[in-house]
């Protein structure tokens, strides 16, 4: 089962949690991390109104650089299985200190959303912190164990 782990407190049993689901499951669920729930609500509400347009609209925004969208089966993580079934719009790029993207260079509908992306990158960059310092310490707790 993947583990949802709290991130709100820094304390030993967190940074090993990070760091077995960071090398067992590759990725992570976190809780604890500040983001309002009716932001979230806000978010995947704008991503069902992007999916929802036709796709002649989406295909104008061709991922370059990892910014821009990527169509159903259009990647293919693993050359062992069929290709991802799944579709994703990246944005950038982002200006870390101000969570501002050059917001005219994507969708219309993401521009007059914003506000709520800039906040959204803003709160990303805030977990991103709160998760990497948890990592630190696993990691230097590890090495402690070698040196």
């Amino acid at each position: 089962m993947l583990q949802i782990i709290d991130i709100s407190k820094p304390t030993e049993e967190i940074h090993d949690q990070l760091f077995k689901a960071s090398t067992e499951q590759g990725f992570l669920f976190v809780k604890g991390h500040g983001i309002s729930q009716t932001h979230i609500d806000n978010l995947f509400n704008l991503s069902a109104q992007f999916f929802d347009l036709d796709e002649s609209i989406k295909s104008k925004y061709p991922i370059k650089n990892n910014v821009g969208y990527t169509s159903l089966t259009q990647e293919q993580l693993d050359p062992r299985k069929t290709k991802d079934f799944k579709e994703a719009y990246n944005f950038g790029p982002v200006n870390s200190s101000s969570g501002e993207i050059p917001i005219e260079n994507h969708p219309e509908i993401f521009q007059k959303y914003e506000e709520i992306i800039t906040k959204t990158n803003l709160y990303l960059f805030q977990v991103a912190k709160i998760l990497f310092n948890h990592l630190r310490q696993s990691i230097l707790k590890l090495n402690s164990y070698h040196l």
